[in-house]
């Protein structure tokens, strides 16, 4: 029986104190007869009695986390990373605060429900080192709400606002699924922020040194089963390799130990759902830096063109510019090839609504079964002009986000 259960309970009349009618966080069994408060009395000096017997030894909490840090799956998953106005914010997971915590022994966690109601869910995460007596506490507020680009009808609408894309979004009562996983995810990552404060800095940060080492090792190992096993990574949280393609500039299989590193690190803040793919993708896209004009631009510049020029006019020299838009490219060109890898990752981007088979059916649609790297610059400029008008189609029928507010 946790706190939770007495949270409302006076011991001095033996009786449950009533909260108010839009309050339902009152105790599960009346504590008439004091069993309660002495069941969780009895628990405490127990763990507390235990601790003392028992204390740590800091080179073994040392011991255990290094070792932790040297098995390649749990180094891959000890930081996170998120995208936030123009930098990223890295820090240790959850992953690393759960080791933190059995690796420290003598730790208490606890999860209370303070207060509810119709729209909110007040919760409080305490952590107890019973050494040292140190309980720290942290509380935050959890929104119930669900937020849709489309409903059915049958959903009960609290409100709506206006999204960053300028489409209505209406803001719905979750189910009881929906609620528990954003419950779970926030106690996580209060968690994290209290555990993490109760390990010795130096102790945390050689442990992150040892993960850093670990994946560079296991990199230069198999550079290419590294980027295949990220890949299935994220595909399994609903990312495509064309999206990473796209968050990168270039193909996933061109990207340096470094990249790897980053996406490693926003691979676990996705699946700790500390962010959002659209989230990471529109932090890229605001804050990236002003660059050379890319081969892709270059490629629309000629599209663009040729379309001005009409069907009839004659192809410029080499000198004069660009050459028509009718004539074929040479798939084997490295540059055009390069070029075009680009552009279908900037497609990829501005379609997050479609998917890799859609771009592939509308390739199709246009070469009439050739290769993409056969398409002309027109070509590619028709294909261009179908994924857009097929985005703007799905975009109006997005389905949901669930969301904290």
């Amino acid at each position: 029986m946790s706190e939770q259960d007495i949270i409302h309970v006076r011991p001095d009349e033996g009786q449950s104190q009533q909260p108010p009618a839009s309050m339902v966080a009152t105790p599960s069994v009346p504590d008439r007869y004091g069993h309660i408060e002495a069941t969780v009395r009895a628990e405490v000096q127990a763990r507390t009695a235990l601790a003392l017997a028992r204390p740590r030894d800091w080179l073994d909490v040392r011991d255990r986390l290094l070792r932790e840090a040297r098995r390649p799956g749990f180094a891959a998953v000890a930081e996170y990373a998120i995208p936030r106005a123009g930098t990223t914010i890295r820090g240790p997971s959850i992953r690393m605060a759960e080791a933190a915590m059995r690796a420290l022994g003598n730790i208490v966690v606890d999860v209370q429900v303070l207060r509810e109601d119709e729209d909110a869910r007040l919760i409080q995460v305490s952590v107890a080192d019973l050494e040292t007596n140190t309980v720290l506490r942290q509380a935050a507020v959890m929104r119930k709400v669900v937020e849709r680009r489309r409903v059915t009808g049958a959903e009960t609408i609290v409100g709506t606002r206006t999204g960053s894309d300028g489409q209505t979004l209406y803001l719905i009562r979750p189910g009881d699924g929906d609620l528990l996983m954003s419950q779970q995810a926030l106690v996580s990552r209060l968690m994290r922020t209290l555990v993490l404060r109760l390990v010795p800095g130096d102790i945390l940060d050689e442990t992150l040194a040892e993960c850093a080492k670990t994946r560079s090792a296991a990199d230069a190992q198999d550079p290419d089963a590294a980027r295949k096993r990220l890949a299935d990574a994220f595909a399994s949280l609903g990312v495509r390799p064309s999206e990473l393609a796209a968050y990168l500039g270039h193909p996933l299989d061109t990207c340096t130990p470094a990249e790897l590193e980053d996406l490693r690190r926003i691979w676990t803040a996705l699946r700790d759902g500390e962010v959002t793919w659209r989230d990471v993708m529109s932090q890229a896209q605001r804050h990236q830096p002003d660059a050379a004009p890319d081969p892709a631009a270059a490629a629309r510049e000629k599209v663009k063109e040729a379309v001005k020029r009409g069907p009839g006019r004659p192809r410029k020299t080499e000198s004069e510019g660009p050459a028509t838009a009718t004539e074929a490219p040479e798939a084997s060109d490295p540059g055009l090839k390069q070029a075009v890898d680009r552009w279908l990752a900037e497609v990829a981007a501005r379609v997050p609504h479609l998917s890799h088979r859609d771009i592939e059916e509308a390739i199709q649609e246009v070469g009439q079964g050739r290769d993409v790297y056969a398409l002309t610059p027109d070509e590619r400029g028709r294909v261009w002009d179908i994924m857009m008008a097929r985005e703007r189609e799905a975009a109006r029928a997005s389905g949901e986000t669930l969301v904290l507010r």
